[in-house]
């Protein structure tokens, strides 16, 4: 059996969309989190980001 017959590609870009889609609130959140306070506050930031990225 080939690789090309065991995949099913239509069930890969669901799942690949869904992915992108679940991340996207998270990886907005801790861009804004970066962006706020990464010239004022390294050390709170950098929990903050730890945090963001852990929930």
């Amino acid at each position: 059996m080939s690789l090309d017959a065991r995949l099913d590609r239509r069930h890969g870009v669901q799942c690949l969309c869904k992915m992108l889609l679940l991340a996207l609130p998270g990886t907005m959140g801790l861009a804004v989190l970066m962006q706020r306070g990464a010239l004022t506050d390294r050390r709170g930031t950098a929990w903050s980001v730890g945090g963001a990225a852990a929930a």
